[in-house]
């Protein structure tokens, strides 16, 4: 029977609709009944101990554990050999059921870094304050005095005392210039320009006034 029918055959029967069987139909009630009752007996029975296997027969039970116990130690040397990632390969092909899938585990849990014991806390000890001086010494604070306030123009119109921004050190330049052309004048006043006439010790104050004459 294809899983087609098989599904058709299943769906009738939620349904209601499927076809008696032919076999059923011809027993009376009681056969019926009795043939349920053999059924439910033979689902409900229980079942029967597990035979050993070929070659352990004749081996007792303590054998038997011995057996066993010995496997798993040759097992867990052969798991303490394997790598991380073999070790969750063969997890992952046990699909984490069985003794072997249990080994794994307890590998596994084996390999994990255990956490560093807490260190227990040190309660922190109170040092007494100083003992404080009966005759203690008052300091007197002495405040700052400010500085005078900056008279009107000052920087900008005149240099101002120690000051070394640049618009004092522009005027205190100007005024160094200045002080040198006022005593070039006062060196070379009476020294003839061009176009200037110079006259004689002979000429008189008239003569020299309308020539605007110059004495050398």
């Amino acid at each position: 029977m294809t899983d087609k029918k098989r599904r058709a055959g299943k769906l009738e029967r939620e349904a209601g609709t499927a076809r008696p069987d032919s076999a059923l139909a011809k027993l009376t009630d009681e056969e019926v009944l009795a043939e349920y009752d053999r059924a439910w007996e033979a689902a409900t029975a229980p079942a029967p101990p597990p035979e050993r296997g070929p070659g352990f027969e004749d081996v007792g039970d303590d054998a038997l554990i011995a057996q066993f116990e010995a496997a798993m130690a040759a097992l867990v040397a052969e798991l303490r050999a394997k790598t991380d990632a073999a070790l969750g390969r063969m997890l992952r092909a046990q699909r984490g059921e069985g003794p072997i899938a249990a080994a794994i585990k307890a590998e596994q849990e084996r390999r994990r870094p255990t956490p560093p014991e807490t260190v227990e806390s040190v309660e922190a000890v109170v040092i007494a304050a100083p003992p404080i001086e009966p005759h203690a010494v008052e300091l007197q604070v002495r405040e700052p005095t400010p500085p005078p306030p900056t008279p009107p123009g000052a920087h900008t119109s005149y240099a101002v005392d120690d000051c070394p921004c640049f618009q004092c050190e522009a005027h205190r330049l100007a005024e160094r210039r200045e002080a040198e052309g006022r005593a070039l004048e006062r060196e070379y006043e009476h020294e003839p320009v061009v176009g200037a006439v110079v006259v004689g010790d002979n000429a008189t104050p008239e003569f020299r006034a309308a020539v605007r004459g110059v004495h050398h």
